[in-house]
């Protein structure tokens, strides 16, 4: 009470230490009740707002309320760079646990906004608990770099090789199309010569086929002929017969 009454009427200071107490207490939702409502209060100057959004910060993160811890210390930090005021520590742990998330680009960056303003208006105790982080997260960004630096360069020369590989694949592609080409260039000639040849064998059978008729047709006036010669022949030896025995030798030698 007697600290309360030294604070007179600075309601963001009450509320400062009121919030202070409660964190140091454990009764972080007691102190994020205090808080909430005041942290998005535009009435309230900006640097106040920063104070506010800065508890409000710490009680989440004592709760274990992470996301929400972000979100409070970057509404805090938003609001300490809008003013000439270098003595925050918003900034600062904001980049702690952005770190612990694996986001040491943006850790990296914030940190040493940190420490360039703390050091700027020389603020001993900043610099020296900023001091203890920069190290560590330096090296899990450089070692971010490092590694990321690393997969790119596998992934260039896998896609360099990739590339090789397309390009002796379409050589080799290519050599393919034109022997394929060549092939059926040949394929076509021979389909030419064969259907010419298959005509030429069409006219031969046809004219086998004709003089095998013609020889049928001669084969049977032959033998028709031959049949007519055999029975004149029977007829005339029938008659040399007869005129043997009526006519006696000198009818037949005539």
């Amino acid at each position: 009470s007697k600290l309360y009454d030294c604070l007179g009427e600075d309601d963001i200071a009450r509320l400062y230490l009121k919030s202070e107490m409660l964190i140091d207490s454990c009764r972080y939702d007691e102190a994020i009740n205090e808080l909430k409502d005041r942290s998005t209060d535009k009435a309230i100057a900006v640097h106040d707002r920063a104070i506010v959004n800065y508890m409000l910060g710490l009680a989440y993160k004592g709760k274990g309320d992470i996301d929400n811890a972000i979100i409070s210390y970057t509404e805090s930090s938003i609001c300490d760079l809008t003013t000439p005021i270098r003595d925050y520590k918003s900034l600062y742990e904001l980049a702690e646990l952005l770190y612990d998330r694996g986001d040491f680009e943006r850790a990296s960056k914030y940190i040493t906004r940190s420490i360039k303003d703390a050091d700027a208006a020389s603020i001993h105790i900043n610099i020296e608990s900023i001091n203890s982080l920069l190290p560590v997260i330096y090296n899990s960004y450089n070692a971010s770099i490092k590694k990321r630096s690393h997969i790119q360069n596998i992934l260039l020369i896998g896609i360099s090789l990739l590339l090789i590989m397309l390009t002796v694949t379409t050589g080799i592609t290519f050599k393919d199309k034109k022997k394929i080409k060549a092939k059926e260039k040949e394929v076509r000639e021979s389909n030419i010569e064969l259907t010419k040849a298959n005509a030429r064998l069409q006219r031969y059978i046809d004219r086998l086929k004709e003089s095998n008729e013609i020889k049928e047709t001669y084969i049977s006036r032959y033998i028709d002929l031959c049949s007519d010669y055999i029975g004149r022949l029977d007829k005339y030896r029938s008659e040399l017969r007869r005129l043997s025995r009526n006519g006696g030798y000198e009818a037949l030698l005539k």
